[in-house]
């Protein structure tokens, strides 16, 4: 099972998002929270979660103290007590949407998405605002997504669309989804709307890049992804997507040194390896190709993506099913 680590950073981003202004701290509580935050950007996980501990001691009602130790201890890898930290803080909070919609994060993360949609349905519940309540229903679309529901996805973010048109996490999962349910013409007019509320918004780049590759349009396919990399230079996967438009229009040795780049970042993705496979055959470099082709299957491309690099282990790697 793949877990999310999480920085200090993201999830109080995160949580700032959610209450989108909400007042969260006191002056009897910043004195915690000052503590949490040096010794969490020190990588102090441990000593954080104890101070965690005290803030929830010393009143039982501070909600970011919950969320921050369940994010700390998913840093330890210690996921069972990150989910015990939501749970204590629901115990004590029973009708707090915050909460909720932390929980269902982590549900959703852990890929528990019927858990996550549960919790999801509550956090929507008891939302103290509209614009919290629109927060967790995007939330709740990505797991519907995850479920394959995705004309449930698109509904919800229908209503998102509706109460703001310019929430970038609502027009960017708009646009996935609308190439599941038919209306593949509606995603570059979500994804440019997202690009015209955030020039820097890198997914929004990445997702039109994709968005004209599979298209066979390599060429636009590649200026989107050139500029999500000009935003982001350590973008794995604009690297990988690139190098398989380049492999499309002929530039064998660009696309190989594109997904070697990728791959360097991120080593585990399944999907660099299959195409690495594709240039290296291209190349004639049958040996590295089934190397390759056998990376990506214990990646576990296979599960996410289907049979392709089985039937290329057939064809081309016959030496390695002996």
């Amino acid at each position: 099972m793949n877990y999310l680590k999480l920085t200090f950073k993201t999830f109080f981003l995160s949580l700032l998002f959610i209450t989108n202004g909400a007042v969260l701290f006191s002056q009897s509580d910043t004195a915690f929270f000052d503590q949490i935050e040096q010794l969490s950007i020190d990588g102090k996980y441990k000593k954080a979660v104890k101070v965690c501990d005290k803030a929830i001691h010393s009143n039982e009602n501070f909600i970011w103290a919950y969320v921050n130790k369940s994010y700390l201890l998913v840093n330890l890898e210690k996921y069972d007590e990150a989910l015990g930290a939501l749970n204590d803080g629901l115990a004590a909070n029973k009708t707090n949407s915050h909460l909720y919609h932390e929980r269902g994060l982590l549900y959703q993360s852990f890929g528990m998405n019927d858990h996550a949609l549960r919790d999801f349905n509550l956090g929507i519940k008891f939302a103290e605002n509209d614009t919290v309540k629109n927060a967790v229903m995007i939330s709740k679309s990505v797991s519907r997504s995850h479920v394959r529901d995705f004309q449930g996805a698109y509904e919800i973010l229908l209503e998102c669309f509706a109460f703001d048109s310019t929430n970038k996490a609502t027009l960017n999962n708009l646009a996935v989804v609308c190439d599941e349910v038919g209306k593949p013409e509606m995603v570059p007019y979500y994804l440019t709307k997202v690009i015209e509320a955030d020039s820097l918004f890198v997914p929004g780049y990445v997702n039109l890049g994709f968005h004209y590759q599979s298209k066979e349009e390599y060429e636009k396919s590649i200026t989107y992804f050139d500029k999500a990399l000009s935003i982001s230079s350590n973008e794995a996967l604009s690297y990988n997507n690139r190098g398989y438009s380049k492999f499309k229009l002929g530039d064998l040795e660009g696309a190989l040194e594109d997904v070697n780049h990728s791959i360097e970042l991120y080593p585990g993705n399944a999907y660099a390896y299959r195409n690495r496979a594709l240039i290296y055959i291209e190349m004639d470099k049958i040996s590295k190709a089934c190397e390759d082709i056998q990376l990506a299957i214990n990646w576990g491309f296979t599960e996410q993506y289907g049979n392709e690099m089985i039937q290329l282990q057939r064809k081309y790697c016959k030496s390695n099913l002996e």
